[in-house]
């Protein structure tokens, strides 16, 4: 659904290609909605299982999990109880989302 979204306003769910990306995300986040700030990004392995893409179809070396978080067949949130890494969740939640625009 977040995705679908983006998609109407020509965009795609944030993709994190770097530690200075992941962070500046977790701040905007955290800027916008300090009290609830987990947020989906765009990562998800829904077109194959354990296969994990960007919704913008790009692939990236760089992953930011949980210790201990299992990469399940899913989506990424980001800030999830205000953490600063990554887990996996049923991609059908409602949650807040971030959405990345090409300039």
């Amino acid at each position: 659904m977040a995705e679908k979204s983006c998609q109407k306003m020509n965009a795609n769910l944030a993709s994190v290609h770097s530690l200075e990306e992941d962070e500046f995300v977790q701040r905007m986040i955290l800027q916008e909605n300090p009290y609830n700030p987990a947020t989906w990004i765009g990562g998800s392995d829904c077109q194959q299982d354990n296969v994990w893409l960007w919704s913008n179809g790009k692939d990236s070396a760089f992953r930011n999990y949980c210790e201990n978080q299992l990469q399940e067949h899913g989506c990424i949130l980001s800030n999830y109880r205000k953490t600063t890494c990554w887990v996996n969740q049923d991609c059908s939640l409602y949650q807040a989302y971030v959405c990345a625009f090409t300039v």
